[in-house]
């Protein structure tokens, strides 16, 4: 797979968050009713940036995007408590801490193969390869999931030529238009992705 033009994606971020919901990918058997976010994110290639990799940084926004979802949700630092009280941490295999300890019929997993990102307020740039999976907890089976990968480069503001004269032919100016509010930083950044990847995630039907 290609890697995403840090140009096109910053348009098509934008676009998406314009446009509204985008298809949702089928969940495969019964459909949940209750998620908890894993603690743990499964990092497989962390590569180099600014910004290291934290479980803060992973996880912003993603329990408010499930929610929004419609599902009942267990957020990272409840689940961490829950697992503990049974003696259980975020190394116990996630379907059966999810029937025991959690009490959820599924685990939502986020998988980093790539997460780096460069300067705050706002944010320069970024790159990233992710993947969201729910797990059912009765059997452990991948029952959905969405894969994105791509790049964020900040564009500083171009206001055009002001000697530019009125009658001229307009400029064409790429979806979402010029000048769009940047990235704070990171985190804002994963917030975005995250409600990006659960519009592909069915509402609760229940």
């Amino acid at each position: 797979m290609k890697r995403t033009p840090a140009s096109f994606l910053l348009v098509a971020l934008f676009a998406a968050c314009r446009v509204g919901e985008a298809e949702p990918v089928p969940i495969a058997g019964e459909g949940p009713r209750s998620i908890a976010v894993w603690p743990l994110p499964a990092v497989s290639d962390a590569g180099e940036g600014d910004a290291p990799i934290a479980t803060e940084l992973v996880h912003a926004g993603l329990v408010q995007a499930v929610m929004a979802r419609g599902y009942r949700t267990t957020g990272p630092a409840v689940a961490v408590q829950l697992l503990a009280e049974r003696g259980q941490s975020a190394a116990t295999p996630a379907a059966a801490a999810a029937r025991e300890a959690l009490a959820v019929d599924a685990v939502l997993h986020v998988l980093v193969r790539e997460l780096t990102a460069r300067g705050r307020a706002p944010l320069q740039g970024a790159q990233w390869d992710l993947e969201w999976r729910l797990i059912a907890s009765t059997t452990g089976a991948v029952m959905w999931s969405f894969a994105h990968r791509g790049g964020y480069q900040h564009r500083h503001d171009d206001f055009g030529d002001p000697h530019r004269p009125l009658d001229a032919e307009p400029e064409i100016v790429p979806i979402g238009g010029r000048g769009q509010r940047p990235f704070r930083d990171a985190e804002e950044l994963m917030a975005t992705l995250h409600r990006l990847a659960m519009e592909r995630l069915p509402r609760c039907a229940r």
